[in-house]
C-alpha cells in the first residue's frame, strides 16, 4: 500500500510552503525593472566639427531600458538609445580660370543626416542599499549607424552668391556597425513609484574610433 507523503498529511506545512512560494514569486517580480532613458551627448570625438564641417543638430538620445537585479548589489542593465543628427560640411576652393587671371571661388558642400541605435550592456555594482544607491558599471556597447542619403551642393562664387540658387549634385548613403567598451557612474533615487537615475556614460567606439560621453536620466519601474 502506497504511503502518503508526510508533507501532504500536514495542512499547516502545506500552508507554509504555499506562502514561501508566493513570497518567492513576489520577490521575483521585483527582480526585473523596465523604463526609459533620455539624455544628451556631451562630447563625441567622432562628431567633432572642424574648419570645414560642423554638427548642426541631434545631440539628444533616448530609448527603453531593462535591468536585472543580481545578488550582492550587482545588476545587469541593457539599453537601446536612439540618436539622429545632421552634419554640414563646406569646402571652399579657388580656381584661377578668369580672363584677368584672378581666382574664382568654388564651394563644395554637403549635408548628411545620420541615424543610430546604440545598445550598451553593463554590469553594475551598487555601493549602498536603500533609497539612495550610488553605482558604477562597465561592459560593452554596440552601435548601428546609417544614412538614407547625403545632399551634395556645388557652386561657383562666394557663399552669399551660392545660397540663392546652388547647383545640386547627387546623393549617397552608408551603413556601419561600431562596438567598444563602455562605463558609467551615477546614483539611483528610489521614490514610491519610480526610480530616477542620473548618470554619466562613456563609450569608446570603433569604425571610426571615437570617445562618446553622455549625460542620461533614467525612469524605471519595478526596482
Amino acid at each position: 500500500m502506497a504511503r502518503t507523503a508526510p508533507v501532504l498529511q500536514d495542512p499547516r506545512r502545506m500552508t507554509r510552503i504555499f506562502l514561501l512560494l508566493a513570497a518567492g514569486l513576489s520577490v521575483s517580480a521585483q527582480v526585473i525593472s523596465l523604463g526609459v532613458k533620455a539624455g544628451t551627448v556631451l562630447t563625441d570625438s567622432s562628431l567633432n566639427g572642424s574648419i570645414f564641417s560642423a554638427v548642426e543638430s541631434g545631440r539628444w538620445s533616448g530609448g527603453p531600458t531593462v535591468e536585472l537585479r543580481l545578488p550582492y548589489r550587482f545588476s545587469l542593465e541593457a539599453d537601446a538609445l536612439y540618436q539622429s543628427y545632421q552634419r554640414t560640411s563646406s569646402y571652399p576652393l579657388a580656381l584661377p580660370t578668369t580672363a584677368n587671371g584672378d581666382p574664382v571661388p568654388f564651394i563644395f558642400s554637403s549635408q548628411l543626416h545620420t541615424r543610430s541605435w546604440e545598445v550598451p550592456i553593463l554590469l553594475k555594482y551598487h555601493f549602498l542599499n536603500g533609497p539612495w544607491r550610488p553605482f558604477i558599471g562597465g561592459g560593452i556597447s554596440w552601435s548601428h549607424e546609417w544614412s538614407e542619403g547625403q545632399s551634395l551642393t556645388t557652386c561657383v562664387g562666394t557663399s552669399a552668391a551660392c545660397s540663392p540658387g546652388p547647383f545640386r549634385g547627387g546623393s549617397s548613403s552608408f551603413s556601419t556597425n561600431r562596438k567598444g567598451p563602455t562605463a558609467g557612474a551615477g546614483i539611483d533615487f528610489k521614490t514610491h513609484r519610480v526610480t530616477i537615475t542620473p548618470e554619466i556614460r562613456y563609450a569608446h567606439l570603433d569604425q571610426p574610433t571615437g570617445n562618446r560621453v553622455r549625460a542620461i536620466v533614467g525612469f524605471t519601474f519595478g526596482k
